[in-house]
């Protein structure tokens, strides 16, 4: 038996009021692709989510191509993954839990470098975005609160 995952049917809904929730992860692909759906649905006027929470990405008009050049193979991303740190040390110890790791990180920043910024309307519903402030990264992309905080009205 197939069935369609429980957000096809929501979005697909005209009722109104109806509590459209978007995916989101931890990686940067998951936080662009809730910000498109929900750009989506609002410009085919299907509803919009309540809020929406998105993290590990840069806002969509801030995104730094230069970013993911070069990490398109094993050692470029264990070399990134050590970089930012926060992957347990059992990880890379581990050759399964390694190459399942950098499998999804892979697809993740094969699918961000193909991203395209189109300045699209601010968005209407409150955006919640999670960042650490403690991240091995350059200081303007610690803003990227504020960066988010433009892809939505007021």
């Amino acid at each position: 038996m197939t069935s369609k995952p429980w957000w096809c049917d929501c979005a697909k809904s005209r009722q109104r009021g109806c509590a459209v929730i978007l995916p989101c992860s931890a990686t940067a692909w998951g936080a662009l692709l809730a910000y498109g759906m929900a750009a989506r649905l609002r410009d085919v006027g299907r509803p919009q989510p309540h809020m929406l929470f998105v993290s590990g990405s840069a806002a969509p008009s801030m995104r730094d191509p230069e970013r993911l050049a070069g990490l398109d193979n094993d050692r470029a991303l264990i070399a990134d993954l050590r970089q930012q740190g926060g992957t347990p040390q059992e990880v890379f110890e581990s050759p399964e839990l390694l190459r399942l790791t950098l499998d999804v990180l892979a697809a993740d920043y094969r699918l961000c470098r193909r991203f395209r910024y189109r300045g699209r309307a601010p968005l209407a519903h409150p955006l919640h975005v999670l960042a650490g402030r403690d991240d091995d990264i350059d200081s303007t992309r610690l803003e990227v609160g504020s960066r988010w905080r433009a892809e939505r009205s007021r």
